[in-house]
């Protein structure tokens, strides 16, 4: 299933993502230091704060190598955390930090049009990593802070920014992923807070993605950036955003597996 996107010009610049990098690891971190780090994260079944942290900042070397090398990394390139009660006693927290750190130098030195490797469906190049990781630190920061406080938010420009993604890269893989059909109707994504109007629709057996709320819909999401982003990520429920039009169409478009 191939999809085509209209994008969206938000103003999340290259060093935006960067930034957001640095300050979603530090938050995350702190998180995980304030605990429980039993504590379960609702938006990762089956998963607690340690685990989710060990993921993140597995994830953030898996990245990290991929920037420095131009590929995927085989087994044993890239790090992993030691286990619960490992004789180094390792200190999770700065594990992170300095991954993330890493990370956000690494993509610094470089240049957003910079020639890479990833596995998403967009052009390979820098810029897709530098939003591809502000986004998962963010939401995984949000998971982490979620989970030790019972309260997070995510600033809306990086939400949008983040529905944006989504649209992009998220919902093609998924289609591809999964061998899933688009629904053949439209769906109108609108932010009440920030920029940011998308309109979803699916015509023989293309998904397309127009910016802008001039295309017709069937259905319309309306709400702030964070809250459209938490509930396509599977992190709220319907009832934080406003529904227009027929909710089947509304149910056909969320019913979608999550990427």
């Amino acid at each position: 299933m191939k999809a085509t996107v209209d994008p969206v010009n938000t103003p999340v610049t290259w060093p935006d993502h960067i930034a957001s990098i640095r300050s979603d690891t530090e938050r995350m971190a702190a998180a995980y230091e304030a605990g429980p780090i039993d504590a379960p994260v609702a938006g990762c079944p089956g998963w607690d704060v340690r685990r989710l942290v060990e993921h993140m900042a597995y994830i953030h070397r898996w990245a990290g190598f991929a920037v420095l090398n131009g590929r995927a990394p085989q087994d044993g390139e890239v790090a992993i955390p030691p286990a619960d009660g490992d004789e180094t006693g390792i200190d999770l927290a700065a594990w992170l930090r300095a991954g993330g750190r890493k990370l956000a130098d690494d993509l610094a030195a470089s240049d957003p049009e910079d020639d890479t490797w990833h596995v998403f469906p967009a052009e390979r190049k820098m810029w897709v990593w530098a939003r591809r990781q502000a986004q998962e630190t963010a939401m995984h920061r949000w998971d982490a802070e979620t989970a030790t406080t019972g309260e997070s938010s995510l600033d809306p420009l990086i939400a949008a920014d983040g529905v944006q993604e989504y649209l992009e890269l998220g919902l093609p893989r998924v289609l591809s992923r999964e061998g899933v059909s688009a629904p053949g109707t439209a769906l109108h994504l609108h932010c009440t807070d920030v920029p940011g109007d998308w309109v979803l629709s699916s015509v023989g057996g293309t998904c397309s993605v127009q910016a802008g709320s001039d295309a017709p819909s069937d259905a319309a999401l309306h709400g702030t950036a964070e809250s459209l982003i938490l509930v396509l990520m599977g992190r709220a429920d319907r009832s934080s955003i406003e529904i227009l039009g027929d909710a089947a169409v509304v149910d056909e478009w969320l019913s979608l597996p999550g990427w």
